[in-house]
């Protein structure tokens, strides 16, 4: 897998994480993006985040050898997860939450430096170099003033916008982020009362732990009438449940 004497030229090792699971597998997905990472991406360290299940630990003996995969359990009070659409016409399903929460964990799943996530419906096209990734030994990110994606997730954590960054990949963060970003998402859920339901955490709030009766957060719209799934959640980006 690629040059590994260019590593030395960054301010510190890369890993290279893709999240995916037993239908994108089938659907050839990952194994074309894998194809693009063998022939483009010059560093050893690639991993690929499963969920653990049956499906996904046979169809990973058929990804290439030099890929690690990492099988991850569920989530802490997964059952309490809403369902939610991304995107239009898509179905209802708690797997998007899932590996909007997994995304949060990466830092635990390598000790390299730095961390470059990508989706797995992407394609490199053409080769990575350390100037692509680095700016005097900092990190690139990329983001634009000139559209929102997840803006209402800002506006229900209560955070100001400042840029969009679904725009490239690979996202690349250094693994300190990680950690911050928990306490930070975890702060902000548990602040003003009326976010908890926003957020589309769980439905009874007595079951996390630490917290207790929330008061106020206890009403209809936080135990769910069967009809709270089809909120306008569908660019909720974390679970406050799974933090803490």
């Amino acid at each position: 897998m690629g040059v590994r004497g260019t590593e030395e030229l960054l301010a510190g090792s890369v890993q290279l994480v893709v999240r995916s699971h037993a239908r994108e597998i089938r659907q050839k997905l990952l194994a074309l993006f894998l194809r693009s990472v063998e022939l483009y991406w010059p560093w050893p360290h690639v991993l690929a985040v499963l969920d653990d299940t049956v499906a996904d630990r046979e169809l990973a003996l058929g990804l290439p050898t030099w890929c690690k995969v990492l099988f991850e359990g569920e989530p802490p009070y997964f059952n309490h997860y809403h369902a939610v659409r991304y995107g239009p016409n898509k179905p209802f399903s708690k797997g998007y939450v899932r590996a909007q929460w997994s995304m949060f964990q990466l830092d635990l799943y390598t000790d390299c430096d730095y961390i470059a996530f990508f989706d797995s419906d992407v394609v490199l096209h053409t080769f990575v170099t350390p100037s692509m990734l680095f700016d005097r030994g900092r990190p690139i990110v990329k983001g634009t003033r000139g559209m929102t994606i997840f803006h209402r997730s800002m506006a229900i954590l209560g955070w100001q916008f400042v840029a969009e960054f679904m725009v490239d990949f690979p996202l690349l963060l250094h693994r300190s982020t990680f950690g911050v970003a928990r306490k930070s998402v975890l702060s902000a859920a548990l602040g003003p009362a009326d976010r908890c339901w926003k957020l589309g955490l769980c439905r009874v709030w007595r079951d996390l732990p630490g917290v207790g009766s929330v008061g106020s957060c206890r009403d209809e719209r936080a135990l769910g009438n069967g009809k709270s799934s089809d909120r306008a959640l569908d660019d909720s980006l974390v679970n406050r449940s799974s933090f803490g």
